[in-house]
């Protein structure tokens, strides 16, 4: 994917602040289009950087989808105000205000069109992709990889309201939280979430080792959903 990603198109480090003062670093993927295309939002965990989605933004660029793939606070480059492991569990929460100011980076591109977005998250990740896609309705689509359950009435009520399509992704180890998803799923109107679940205790990136497609899907999902043109 990298090899030939020249004859796809651009890709370049890009960096912007939050309302809070950290500075952002990431890199925002764009395919090769005579438009505008959708974007997703990629939002990695605690303990790893936005290297583990470099496959992903691949993908999703050969379909026709833009990718903002982020370092959020405290990790890879966006390091300017602490570590990730410094921060207290409360500074740690406020990652979403990450996810919103890519939206509003987002929102400055010409070759993107920040009014059809999606966000993939895994652990934290999903956390604040979720809190950021509240009262946002730019965010269509919201993937949620493992270990997330919703932190308040509020969240949940978003998830479950239709208005954002939602991908759950989780193990049969996770037995709770597995079961809350399936609670999302059920609660949310027909058509707008579902649920995957694979066999053993994986969590975040180890699922795309246990099953070599996930990646491939979530990048066929999130194209399908946003319109993406995939070329001829």
């Amino acid at each position: 994917i990298l090899a030939s990603f020249a004859t796809l198109g651009s890709r370049r480090d890009v960096a912007f602040s939050t309302d809070d003062g950290w500075v952002i670093h990431g890199t925002l993927t764009v395919p090769s289009r005579p438009h505008r295309v959708p974007v997703a939002v990629l939002l990695h965990s605690g303990r790893s950087d936005r290297a583990v989605f470099v496959r992903l933004a691949g993908l999703l660029a050969r379909l026709g989808v833009a990718s903002l793939n982020v370092d959020w606070r405290g990790r890879g480059l966006s390091q300017n105000q602490a570590t990730y492991f410094q921060l207290s569990a409360a500074d740690r929460a406020e990652g979403w205000r990450d996810a919103a100011a890519a939206m509003a980076f987002l929102a400055g591109q010409s070759d993107v069109d920040a009014d059809r977005v999606a966000m993939i998250g895994v652990v934290h990740g999903a956390e604040h992709a979720v809190a950021a896609s509240i009262g946002d309705p730019r965010i269509r689509m919201l993937g949620v990889l493992t270990g997330f359950v919703p932190r308040n009435d509020e969240e949940r009520r978003h998830l479950t309201s239709g208005e954002v399509e939602v991908l759950y992704v989780s193990c049969s180890g996770h037995g709770p939280v597995t079961g809350v998803m399936r609670q999302l799923v059920a609660a949310t109107p027909p058509g707008r979430a579902s649920l995957r679940v694979y066999p053993g205790g994986a969590i975040g990136y180890q699922l795309f080792s246990v099953d070599p497609r996930l990646e491939d899907d979530l990048a066929r999902w999130v194209a399908a959903g946003l319109d993406a043109e995939v070329a001829s």
